[in-house]
């Protein structure tokens, strides 16, 4: 059972990690953050998933959030690492 239910949450974060690649592909910049948001409260520490939101934010104008999402990665890369 704790096997199925991990391998349903793997099918499913990366399902949303393909959709913050459309989201991108498309410009829909806004649908790609609220999915990889939802990557990270799962796996806080998906660098992978930072970067994007990152790049996302920028792409969408919003300096200031891809720095905060910066810092966010970093402090959860320490917590994890630590």
């Amino acid at each position: 059972c704790l096997y199925e239910r991990e391998r349903l949450q793997n099918m499913y974060l990366a399902i949303l990690d393909k959709l913050v690649s459309y989201s991108e592909v498309q410009g829909a910049y806004e649908a790609g953050l609220g999915y990889g948001s939802r990557i990270l409260s799962y796996d806080g520490a998906r660098e992978r998933t930072h970067r994007r939101l990152m790049r996302l934010y920028y792409l969408a104008g919003d300096r200031t959030a891809a720095l905060r999402q910066y810092d966010s990665c970093v402090e959860a890369l320490r917590r994890e690492l630590a």
